[in-house]
């Protein structure tokens, strides 16, 4: 999956993406970041602390009221992109790659890519939500 994800130059990618069948997604923010949003982006995001993490049978417990309105695209739509409202905080549970139950909060930048890439666990594209 990581292997698949850089070579495509992404920043997240779902197991249903490869025609994988289960609910798992990987997703990096910290080695991506400035080449998917741009050095000059990333002062608009300073919650970003950035991950690097997979995510097994992922579930948002909770999501936040505020949202925020940001371009995407995706690995699925080459060269396409959209503007998708999202909320700008999530609280998600799943079991990490050691297969131990995790649960936290992402805002931001963050809590955006892991929102698109559990929107492919559920056959839901971005342009669904434009």
């Amino acid at each position: 999956m990581w292997d698949s994800m850089y070579a495509a130059h992404g920043c997240g990618l779902a197991a249903p993406q490869v025609n994988i069948p289960i609910r798992l997604f990987v997703a990096d923010s910290i080695s991506t970041w400035q080449q998917v949003r741009g050095a000059e982006r990333l002062e608009q995001f300073p919650d970003n602390k950035g991950i690097r993490e997979v995510f097994i049978n992922p579930e948002i417990i909770y999501q936040s009221d505020t949202t925020a309105t940001d371009l995407e695209g995706c690995l699925s739509i080459p060269g396409k992109s959209g503007q998708v409202v999202r909320p700008w905080q999530i609280t998600i549970r799943y079991l990490d790659a050691r297969f131990r139950e995790q649960e936290k909060t992402y805002a931001g930048f963050t809590a955006r890519m892991i929102q698109h890439e559990m929107d492919h666990l559920d056959g839901i594209l971005y342009i669904d939500k434009m």
